[in-house]
């Protein structure tokens, strides 16, 4: 969806139409999705991030200047919320699990995807890179106004992923 058609039903949800919401939400998930992936690496606490940021979004919608990137405000605060939940997190003594949580739910499987290979193989801002524009789809401008860096640092962050990808996937 492009940031034009986000505009338009930003509108017309600040204009009380609530089935806008859902073009907006479907819209950014998967931009939202990815951004908090970067930062907690948790598929399990995902959701919850994600939920919190679009209440957020919902509560402060009038901040947010038409014409300007919708996909890069809505990656901000949901960027800002993860690292502030991880800072908390961070703060919080760890409880390990005894032996009989794996025992009765089994070892965690994860389907061996291409996709989950570069995550994993991919470190730092290149995953990031990987992830707005490979996954979310996004320009590399998007890509540098989200990650707030020069557009030239995107391109050649873009051409070492390329080739990092390119030696993990002739291997």
């Amino acid at each position: 969806m492009t940031n034009k058609e986000l505009d338009t039903y930003i509108e017309l949800y600040k204009k009380g139409d609530q089935e806008a919401f859902n073009y907006i939400y479907n819209g950014t998930y998967q931009n939202v999705y990815y951004t908090i992936f970067l930062i907690t690496k948790n598929k399990a606490s995902i959701e919850d991030y994600i939920q919190d940021t679009y209440l957020k979004v919902i509560k402060n919608i009038n901040s947010y200047q038409i014409g300007t990137n919708f996909k890069a405000w809505i990656s901000r605060v949901a960027h800002n919320l993860a690292v502030n939940a991880q800072l908390v997190k961070s703060k919080e003594i760890p409880v390990e699990l005894s032996p009989q949580t794996e025992y009765i739910f089994g070892p965690a499987i994860e389907p061996d995807t291409n996709i989950d290979h570069a995550l994993d193989s991919l470190q730092g801002v290149e995953k990031e890179v990987f992830i707005h524009l490979i996954i979310e789809g996004l320009t590399v401008k998007e890509t540098a106004e989200i990650m707030n860096v020069n557009i030239n640092r995107i391109y050649y962050l873009k051409k070492e992923m390329e080739k990092s990808l390119k030696v993990i996937f002739q291997k």
